[in-house]
């Protein structure tokens, strides 16, 4: 893994505004329990947000002339303004590494959304009558 920068992430949001979530932590079971303190951050995540991130293997992906492709690069994929539909966005960057790598794959390589759809549908915790009838 490249030690320069710490892995990331990045919150896409539906106004296709990126915002990197870099990391706060050690990769899980990196160091004992007891010294594991995460600094958790929160932010808003709304309907037609993506939270995207991926393994280093995208990141360390070498084109032709040995340039990986980096944060920046992923950062540049994730902030394309090209619309992609929410749940799309693992086999779209898995595509655009695969044609920046230059041979075959030194890593696993592995990226991951998680989304809010757009219609979401009823809040489950929002009141309902029968709550309100039984419980009011």
């Amino acid at each position: 893994m490249n030690n320069s920068a710490p892995m990331t992430a990045f919150l896409r949001a539906v106004d296709g505004t990126v915002e990197e979530l870099a990391s706060t932590a050690f990769v899980l079971g990196a160091c004992p329990d007891t010294e594991f303190d995460p600094s958790p951050r929160t932010l808003p995540f709304r309907p037609g947000d993506s939270v995207i991130a991926y393994t280093d293997g995208a990141l360390e992906a070498k084109d032709k002339d040995g340039r990986m492709l980096g944060t920046k690069g992923m950062q540049r994929i994730v902030g394309s303004p090209s619309h992609c539909p929410t749940g799309s966005w693992p086999g779209i960057i898995l595509g655009i590494v695969e044609q920046h790598r230059f041979g075959p794959p030194a890593d696993d390589t592995l990226v991951i959304e998680v989304f809010r759809p757009l219609d979401a549908g009823p809040d489950p915790l929002a009141e309902t009558p029968a709550y309100s009838k039984a419980y009011g």
